[in-house]
């Protein structure tokens, strides 16, 4: 938001200078409101119980939920130096975007546009080269773990990779903070196979451990999946990640009833995954 808007707003509606505003929240199903937003991961959520003075606006951002369209409606109350008021409203028109202003071949899944975008312009995926983002290529274990360590911030924690990660890769260090931080662990050899692609049930795990690092997540179980008619092919080690992904809304299934575990995940599902786990 921008201070001088609300300022604007004042003069006709109060006979003194704008004090404070406080805000009502919107529905959590269409987006939040924030403050001091720096990444998609790194702002606070705004407390609408409290009136915020006029200097402190600008430092307001609304971020729309995953998937949401249409106009969202945000009521304010102002209040002047002489303890006047007057009630507002913000409104925020969210729309989806049907090509993709970062790369060429999303053509085929417009789906995915907003979310490859909008994670794009915050530097946590990039291209694969001469503008293109090659949306249905299978995600590989490494470069998964990369895009969570630049999602989640992991830092550098720890050098201790796994055998069969040269020490000079650029995924190298992402993948040594997220052993350290206990979010990948590798197989019975000590290897983390980082070329391979990553099926959807790996994914869904190591998002999950990687969103309880920063906030309470619930626990989730076999039931969160019954909707699902391949549900049966969840290994045991998935169900509490897969389970609570869905129950949050955050991890879908094909459109046909499966949700389909060991199938390998995509560029696009991929960013549509995280678009959805940090709004």
């Amino acid at each position: 938001f921008r201070m001088s808007d609300f300022v604007a707003a004042a003069r006709d509606n109060l006979p003194r200078d704008l004090s404070s505003v406080r805000f009502t929240a919107p529905s959590a199903s269409v987006g939040r409101l924030c403050r001091n937003f720096a990444s998609p991961t790194r702002y606070t959520v705004l407390n609408t119980s409290q009136s915020w003075p006029v200097n402190t606006l600008s430092n307001i951002s609304f971020l729309p939920h995953a998937g949401y369209t249409g106009t969202v409606y945000i009521p304010f109350t102002g209040v002047d130096t002489g303890g006047n008021s007057y009630q507002g409203e913000i409104r925020v028109i969210v729309n989806a975007p049907l090509t993709s202003s970062a790369f060429r071949d999303m053509y085929s899944s417009s789906w995915a546009v907003t979310a490859v975008d909008f994670l794009n312009h915050y530097g946590i995926v990039s291209g694969t080269g001469n503008g293109q983002y090659s949306p249905g290529m299978q995600m590989r274990r490494a470069d998964f773990v990369l895009m969570l360590s630049r999602a989640f911030s992991f830092g550098t924690y720890g050098s201790s990779s796994f055998q069969d990660v040269p020490s000079g890769a650029y995924y190298a260090s992402a993948v040594a903070s997220a052993r350290a931080l206990g979010i990948v662990a590798g197989d019975d050899n000590g290897a983390f196979h980082p070329t391979d692609p990553i099926t959807r049930q790996e994914a869904a795990v190591l998002l999950y451990r990687s969103m309880r690092r920063i906030g309470t997540m619930p626990l989730g179980s076999s039931n969160d999946l019954l909707a699902f008619s391949d549900r049966d092919r969840v290994a045991d080690y998935a169900v509490e990640g897969m389970g609570s992904l869905v129950r949050l809304g955050i991890l879908l299934g094909d459109g046909t009833g499966q949700i389909n575990p060991t199938l390998p995940l995509t560029r696009a599902e991929m960013a549509s995954l995280f678009y959805r786990a940090i709004t």
